[in-house]
C-alpha cells in the first residue's frame, strides 16, 4: 500500500499524441523533432570532419605544429563522414 501513496516520478519530457513536450511546455511533432535532430547531426559531422581537414592542411603548411599527423586527421574526417551514413552524402 505504501507504493500507492508514493509520489509519482515524472520525466521532464511528456508525450501528447505524436508530440513530445519539454518541461518548459514547448511541443514539437515527432517528425519535426526527427528532422531537427538529423539536421543538427549532419551539421556536427560536417563541422568535425571539416575542422580535421583544416588542421591537417595547417600542419602540412607548417603553420601548426604536427603533433599527430595530417594523415590521421584526414582519416578521422573520412571515418566521421562514413560512419554517419548517407545522411551527409553530397555535402562537404
Amino acid at each position: 500500500m505504501a507504493a500507492r501513496n508514493a509520489p509519482r516520478r515524472h520525466s521532464p519530457e511528456r508525450r501528447f499524441g505524436s508530440r513530445r513536450c519539454s518541461a518548459t511546455g514547448i511541443c514539437f511533432p515527432t517528425k519535426l523533432q526527427l528532422a531537427l535532430s538529423s539536421a543538427a547531426l549532419r551539421q556536427a559531422v560536417n563541422t568535425v570532419a571539416g575542422q580535421a581537414e583544416l588542421l591537417a592542411g595547417e600542419m602540412e603548411a607548417g603553420t601548426l605544429a604536427d603533433l599527430g599527423g595530417p594523415d590521421a586527421l584526414r582519416l578521422l574526417a573520412v571515418v566521421v563522414r562514413e560512419a554517419s551514413g548517407p545522411m551527409t552524402a553530397g555535402t562537404a
